[in-house]
């Protein structure tokens, strides 16, 4: 398990014109990038599981602050983990197509961070063959398709 204290910036949406054009947003991913490399971020491409972690607001009431620490509230507003994901890969390589099975969760903490495990590490005594971790013999339905 690797613990990186930097927070995650997703991928924006990005245009031809965005190599000329100084848009915020394209500028802190392209930030977040270099910082990933420059502290030596790395995955497994045999396969990786990785955390996203958010600080929970000043904002929120107390109350709330616990519910969401003790993962009682899931993080489900932006950023989209699907563009967080994308963000890690392009940063890491120019072709990611090697890279064939990862998981992903955000969830929110103390501080901003993300945590990588490798696979085999995280669903250490789990049922990883079926790339259902945790998953009991019994709850697994099997479709059959029929000619």
């Amino acid at each position: 398990m690797n613990i990186y204290k930097i927070r995650a910036i997703p991928k924006p949406r990005m245009t031809q014109s965005d190599k000329w054009k100084k848009r915020p947003c394209v500028l802190a991913y392209r930030k977040y990038c270099d910082d990933l490399r420059a502290m030596n971020f790395k995955i497994n491409i045999e396969g990786f599981f990785i955390q996203f972690v958010f600080a929970v607001p000043k904002s929120v009431s107390k109350k709330e602050r616990l519910s969401r620490l003790l993962g009682d509230a899931r993080h489900q507003i932006r950023p989209d983990i699907d563009n967080l994901c994308k963000s890690i890969l392009d940063a890491l390589y120019k072709d990611d197509s090697h890279v064939w099975m990862f998981g992903a969760a955000k969830i929110w903490g103390e501080e901003d961070e993300i945590i990588v495990w490798d696979f085999d590490e995280y669903c250490y005594g789990r049922d990883f063959e079926s790339f259902k971790c945790g998953k009991d013999e019994e709850e697994r339905t099997i479709i059959e398709i029929e000619d």
